[in-house]
């Protein structure tokens, strides 16, 4: 069994492509840069390209953490080479868009407690309304029946407005049922 040490490394040249690659760990950035366009350099073929391309950006970005895309690309003279669509450059806008997707979702959520917040006031205004009337109806007409009280239970509160107004002139349960026929 042979030990590796990563200080070794930086020692050593006409290491393997995969060894190399271990040298950006303990290399300082102008070695790492010179060491990363070697090694892209050397790729035989697109695929190989973008494998070490990708191994080389995120060892790059953990280690450096200060460099941007864009100093990354300088570094590794990728000018000509369209950089999003790397690896790295997806794992970043993938992750952007998951950060995106949870504030979207945050914002959903946000929505969903206001309308519910509104939808929940309504509810309270239509039980409040509802038993007002139906205490002013039990008053001016005595105890109505299950069928007065569903349908009144029903009534909008824009419709149980209407008939709070209307029930000071009843004088007894015809108008009531007629005022009820009226609404449909």
């Amino acid at each position: 069994m042979t030990q590796l040490y990563l200080d070794d490394l930086v020692a050593h040249s006409g290491l393997s492509p995969n060894l190399a690659l271990l040298q950006l760990l303990v290399t300082n950035r102008e070695r790492s840069a010179s060491l990363g366009k070697a090694l892209l350099q050397e790729a035989e073929t697109p695929t190989e390209f973008d494998r070490r391309l990708s191994l080389i950006e995120t060892i790059l970005a953990n280690r450096f953490p200060d460099l941007t895309k864009e100093m990354i690309v300088q570094i590794l003279d990728l000018k000509k080479m369209d950089i999003t669509q790397s690896r790295f450059y997806q794992e970043i806008i993938a992750e952007g868009r998951q950060e995106g997707r949870q504030e979207g979702r945050q914002e959903g959520r946000q929505e969903g407690r206001q309308e519910g917040r509104q939808e929940g006031r309504q509810e309270g205004r239509q039980e409040e309304a509802l038993a007002l009337i139906l205490r002013q109806l039990k008053r001016r007409l005595g105890e109505l029946s299950n069928y007065q009280m569903e349908r009144i239970r029903q009534l909008s509160v824009a419709q149980l407005e209407e008939l709070g107004e209307a029930l000071l002139d009843f004088s007894g349960t015809a108008d009531l049922e007629a005022f009820l026929k009226q609404l449909g």
